[in-house]
C-alpha cells in the first residue's frame, strides 16, 4: 500500500467556499436568464416554456437540489374595479341619487306607469245553454270523487230552499250542480231534443196524452210564477226549436218577453193565423238590400234583353235556375222571433197545442218538451247532473266535467265558487248550437233599452226568484250581457277571461 500524501485532494471533492461559490454563480445565471413555466401534460414528458412566471410540476421535483430552500411565489393583490353608481329611479317625494347637474334637463324623472290589469270582474252572462262544462287546474277541486252523508244534505236542502251558502265547499259544488226538469221518464234522453238519438221505443197514446195534460200545467204554473217574478228565465225545448221565456226587467227589456228559434215560415205564418205579433231582431237588413239589389238587376237584364228582341217566355228552367242561383239564402240564425208583452199571453195556449209541440216521428215521438228552470214548479224533477272527476294528469292537474242541461247562473255560479276555493282555473264550454242566436240577440236590448223606458226597480223586484242577488243584477243591467256564445272560460289573479 502507497501511503496518501498529505495536502492532495480528490478532483472530485471541492471546498465549502468553492462550493457555495458556484451556487452564487447558478443563481446569478438563473435570475438573469429567462425562466421556464413548466406544464405537467397527461404524459408528463411535455414542457412547455414561457416567459412569465415558473410553474414547476409536482413529478419534476427532482429538478431543485437538495438542500436549497423553495422559493414561494409572492401574492400579489388583484385590483377590484371600481364600482360606478347607477341611477335610480325617482318615485314621488324621494331626492335623486345623482346631483341635479350631472342630469340633463329632459331626464324623466316621473315613476314609470304600471299597465292595467286587463280580465273582468264578472263573466257576461250567455243565454245560450251548454250540454258540457269541464274545468281544469293546478290544484285540486273541492270534490274527491263522492259526497259525504253531510255534504249531501247540506247541498240539496240548500238548493231547494234557496238558503244562504253557510255551508261547505262541497256542499255548495253539490248545490250548484242542480237544475228542475220536466218531464221525468227513465231511460229517455230528454235533453237536447233536437236531433236526438235516443234509441227507445216510442212511448204510447194513452201515456203521451197524460204527458201533454201534465206538461200544459207545468208551462201554465211556470208563467204564472213569472209574472209574480218568483222566476227570472226558464227554457222551453221542442223537438223543432227552442224557446227562452225572460221576465220583465232582464236585460233592461220592461216587459215579458221570449225568444224562439230556430223558427221556419210555416212556424211564423201559425203565428200570424193565432194573431200573435212578433219581431224578428236578428233579420239581417243587408240581406234585405241584397235581394232588392240582386231583383233590380234582374229586371234591368230582362228589359234589356227585351230591347234586343229576346222572348224570355220560352226561357228553359235550366236557364232559370242558373240566373236564381245567386239570390241569398236564409240563414237560420236570423230566423229568431220575439214575442213581448200581452202577446206572450196568447202564446202560452200556443205551444200548448199537441201540433206545434209533438214530434209524430222517432223515438220522442208522442213526447211533450222539455221545461228546464232554476227553480221548483209544478211537476219538475229535481235533476242532478253527471259529475266526473277524471283522473290527474302526469300528478299536476286536475280535472272536473260536468255533463246535463247546464243553466247560465250554474255557469257563474261554479266559477265563482272555484275562483274562491281553486284561484286560477280554466274551462271550455260546449253550446247547444241551436241556442246560439240567444246569446247573439244581446246586442238589440240596447236598443230596446234607448226605445223603452228601463224598470230601475226590477233587480229589486226579483230578488225572491231563487238567485243571488249578484248575478240579479247583472242580468238586469245591459252591460254585462255576452254578444256572442262563450267558449272558453280562464281566471288568473282573480280576474276572468272569456273568449
Amino acid at each position: 500500500m502507497t501511503p496518501r500524501t498529505p495536502g492532495k485532494l480528490s478532483p472530485n471533492l471541492l471546498k465549502p467556499s468553492d462550493l457555495f461559490q458556484q451556487l452564487k454563480k447558478r443563481k446569478l445565471n438563473s435570475d438573469s436568464g429567462p425562466r421556464k413555466k413548466l406544464f405537467v401534460s397527461p404524459l408528463r414528458s411535455i414542457i412547455f416554456t414561457t416567459p412569465e412566471k415558473n410553474y414547476q410540476s409536482v413529478s419534476q421535483s427532482s429538478s431543485r437540489r437538495k438542500g436549497t430552500p423553495r422559493k414561494t411565489p409572492k401574492k400579489t393583490p388583484r385590483k377590484t374595479p371600481r364600482k360606478t353608481p347607477k341611477r335610480a329611479l325617482v318615485f314621488g317625494d324621494e331626492k335623486p341619487s345623482l346631483p341635479l347637474g350631472a342630469l340633463s334637463e329632459d331626464a324623466n324623472l316621473e315613476a314609470p306607469t304600471v299597465k292595467s290589469v286587463k280580465g273582468l270582474a264578472s263573466i257576461p252572462i250567455d243565454w245560450s245553454l251548454k250540454t258540457r262544462v269541464r274545468f281544469w287546474s293546478d290544484k285540486p277541486f273541492p270534490y274527491k270523487g263522492y259526497f259525504s252523508s253531510s255534504e249531501s244534505a247540506n247541498g240539496t236542502t240548500s238548493f231547494v230552499r234557496c238558503s244562504g251558502d253557510e255551508i261547505s265547499a262541497t256542499a255548495k259544488l253539490k248545490k250548484h250542480c242542480f237544475v228542475w226538469r220536466h218531464p221525468h221518464l227513465p231511460g229517455f234522453d230528454l235533453f237536447p231534443r233536437i236531433n236526438n238519438r235516443c234509441k227507445v221505443a216510442p212511448i204510447s197514446k194513452p201515456m203521451s196524452e197524460d204527458l201533454l195534460n201534465e206538461y200544459c200545467a207545468s208551462l201554465k204554473d211556470l208563467f204564472d210564477l213569472m209574472k209574480c217574478r218568483q222566476v227570472a228565465y226558464f227554457y222551453l225545448c221542442a223537438y223543432s226549436f227552442t224557446a227562452l221565456f225572460r221576465a220583465s226587467g232582464v236585460a233592461g227589456v220592461d216587459e215579458i218577453h221570449v225568444w224562439i228559434t230556430p223558427t221556419t215560415d210555416g212556424f211564423r205564418n201559425l203565428l200570424k193565423e193565432e194573431g200573435i205579433e212578433f219581431s224578428m231582431p236578428l233579420c239581417e237588413k243587408a240581406t234585405d238590400e241584397e235581394s232588392s239589389s240582386a231583383m233590380d238587376e234582374e229586371e234591368d237584364a230582362n228589359n234589356f234583353l227585351e230591347t234586343l228582341g229576346v222572348d224570355l217566355s220560352n226561357e228553359s228552367s235550366s236557364i232559370k235556375s242558373q240566373r236564381t242561383k245567386t239570390k241569398p239564402k236564409k240563414n237560420t240564425n236570423s230566423t229568431l222571433v220575439m214575442v213581448k208583452g200581452a202577446q206572450v199571453q196568447d202564446l202560452i195556449p200556443f205551444l200548448s197545442s199537441s201540433k206545434i209541440v209533438l214530434s209524430k216521428y222517432g223515438s220522442l215521438a208522442n213526447i211533450p218538451p222539455t221545461l228546464l228552470a232554476p227553480v221548483a214548479f209544478e211537476g219538475a224533477q229535481l235533476h242532478f247532473l253527471k259529475l266526473n272527476l277524471n283522473s290527474i294528469l302526469d300528478k299536476s292537474m286536475y280535472n272536473i266535467e260536468l255533463c246535463g242541461p247546464i243553466l247560465p247562473n250554474m255557469v257563474v255560479n261554479l266559477c265563482e265558487l272555484f275562483r274562491s276555493t281553486v284561484g286560477d282555473f280554466s274551462c271550455n264550454l260546449i253550446n247547444y248550437d241551436y241556442c246560439g242566436p240567444f246569446a247573439s240577440v244581446a246586442s238589440h236590448c240596447q236598443e230596446v233599452k234607448e226605445e223603452s223606458s228601463k224598470n230601475i226597480f226590477a233587480a229589486e223586484s226579483l230578488r225572491d226568484c231563487g238567485l243571488y242577488q249578484r248575478f240579479i243584477e247583472d242580468m238586469c243591467s245591459t252591460n254585462n250581457q255576452s254578444s256572442s256564445c262563450i267558449n272558453t272560460i280562464s281566471c288568473k289573479d282573480g280576474r276572468y277571461f272569456v273568449k
